[in-house]
C-alpha cells in the first residue's frame, strides 16, 4: 500500500466527495413498509418503531460525516498554508 500526502486545494475537495458519496441514498434506507413483505399482526407497529429508530441512527452517522467532511476542509487548509510558509521560508532562506 502506497502512501501519497495530498493537501492541494483539488485533493480536499475529492476527499470531501468521497467522503459524502452516496450519504443521501444511504439515508433514504426506510423500514416502515417492511410488513407488506410478512404481513402479520402487529408487524406494522413495529416496522414503523424500527424505521424510527433505524432512521435516527443514518440521521447521527449522516451528522459525523458532514463534521468529518468540516475537518477535511480545515485540515485541508491548514497543510496549504504549512505548505505555503515552507515555501516562503525556502524561497527566503
Amino acid at each position: 500500500m502506497s502512501i501519497e500526502i495530498l493537501s492541494s486545494r483539488p485533493a480536499i475537495e475529492m476527499n470531501k466527495a468521497l467522503l459524502k458519496q452516496g450519504m443521501d441514498e444511504y439515508c433514504a434506507f426506510r423500514l416502515h413498509k417492511l410488513h407488506a413483505l410478512v404481513p402479520t399482526s402487529g408487524s406494522e407497529e413495529h416496522d414503523v418503531s424500527l424505521d424510527k429508530l433505524v432512521s435516527s441512527a443514518l440521521l447521527s452517522f449522516r451528522e459525523v460525516i458532514y463534521k468529518d467532511v468540516g475537518l477535511v476542509e480545515s485540515t485541508g487548509d491548514a497543510l496549504e498554508q504549512a505548505d505555503e510558509a515552507c515555501a516562503l521560508a525556502m524561497e527566503a532562506g
